[in-house]
């Protein structure tokens, strides 16, 4: 219900990350608490506890993206199924995965690498 009242799938998916970190501060996400803490642990259960991670991500994800497609902001033809699987993956690594140039606690700062890289990904390619 949330998603539904931010205007734009750039905005959404960077409001996803945001919730997501907030989501692994939440006690309820032992797993991900899990892989940072206990790296060997993690991946003894990965394949058991995070199996459907991926498809549940993307299926939540695949209205967002139908309706993004409604609205002319990605490609007509895109397939959503796909899309939906890659934006879910993006969203766990930006979410779940430490780096040097991003800090996902940064919203602005995440929107700016939505728009710059996972957009491009979505809407056609620029004709020459």
């Amino acid at each position: 219900a949330m998603l539904e009242q931010i205007d734009g799938l750039d905005r959404q998916i960077a409001w996803g990350v945001g919730n997501g970190l907030r989501a692994y501060d939440d006690p309820g996400a032992v797993l991900m608490k899990l892989r940072t803490d206990e790296p060997e642990e993690f991946a003894a259960c990965a394949g058991a506890g995070v199996q459907g991670m991926i498809p549940d991500l993307a299926e939540f994800w695949s209205p967002y993206l139908a309706a993004a497609r409604d609205r002319g902001e990605i490609r007509a033809d895109i397939d959503i199924a796909e899309a939906s699987e890659w934006v879910a993956r993006v969203l766990i690594s930006l979410a779940t995965v430490p780096g040097n140039t991003l800090d996902p606690s940064d919203g602005e700062a995440v929107l700016a690498q939505v728009r710059r890289y996972l957009m491009p990904g979505l809407r056609p390619a620029p004709t020459t």
